[in-house]
């Protein structure tokens, strides 16, 4: 059976591992990176989750990389956001966008 695996922060890692989720400690992008490349190549994994500021500062070679991998399935979450009533671009927004992202279609959230 395939894993979720998480490579985040240790600060982050603490919640994930609460509600199941087995993680991967790294500390800048480069670990990210080269952690995430080795999991890619394993293939234990059916999701993989990272910090959408790490994969938006990884190069286009390894972007691509993680735009093709259907097994396992890259899934870069904005860690650090705040989510709130308040906020002009909540969560809901980004969830938004990436499942047209994923679909291609636009769809609305209630």
């Amino acid at each position: 059976m395939l894993k979720i695996l998480a490579i985040v922060e240790p600060e982050i890692a603490r919640g994930l591992r609460l509600s199941g989720v087995e993680t991967r400690i790294a500390h800048s992008p480069t670990q990210v990176k080269d952690c995430l490349v080795e999991t890619l190549r394993s293939k234990d994994c059916g999701i993989v989750i990272v910090d959408k500021a790490h994969v938006d500062s990884f190069n286009e070679g390894t972007k691509r990389l993680i735009e093709e991998s259907s097994v396992p399935l890259v899934v870069p979450l904005p860690l650090n956001m705040k989510w709130s009533k308040d906020s002009d671009k909540g969560g809901d927004t980004y969830v938004k966008d990436m499942i047209r992202h994923a679909i291609g279609y636009h769809i609305k959230i209630k």
